[in-house]
């Protein structure tokens, strides 16, 4: 009994964190770089929540870990930002609003740029990668 319940459990969670094919194509279309992403913070006023030594680090400090990602860092951040915005849309555009309440989106800002906003979470750290 036991194994049939871990058995569907797994399953619904499966299949809750399906893909949805035709996001993954939308957001998969556009690769970013450290530049667009550091601009991107710039432009909505992005303040981090990320600590180190227990204190926030600054947009400029966030702008430079962008900036001085690798090439392979930055080829597996556009792997996941799409992966992420096409699992669970719904329920990072809601993350998002809870955790950045000074730049809130709206639904129609996360359809479209869920991608980069996904990036700067992921960096951020309040989202974590696969």
């Amino acid at each position: 009994k036991n194994v049939f319940i871990a058995i569907f459990l797994l399953c619904t969670l499966d299949a809750l964190s399906q893909v949805d094919d035709k996001l993954y194509d939308k957001y998969s279309e556009v690769k970013y770089t450290g530049f667009q992403i550091a601009d991107l913070a710039d432009s909505i006023d992005f303040i981090p929540r990320k600590l180190h030594d227990g204190q926030p680090i600054s947009r400029e400090t966030f702008k430079v870990v962008c900036l001085s990602l690798s090439d392979r860092a930055w080829n597996q951040i556009n792997i996941d930002a799409p992966y992420k915005c096409s699992t669970k849309h719904e329920e990072y555009f809601r993350l998002w609003n809870i955790l950045y309440k000074s730049r809130p989106v709206t639904w129609d800002v996360w359809d479209e740029y869920c991608c980069p906003l996904m990036i700067l979470m992921l960096l951020d750290g309040t989202v974590k990668s696969r």
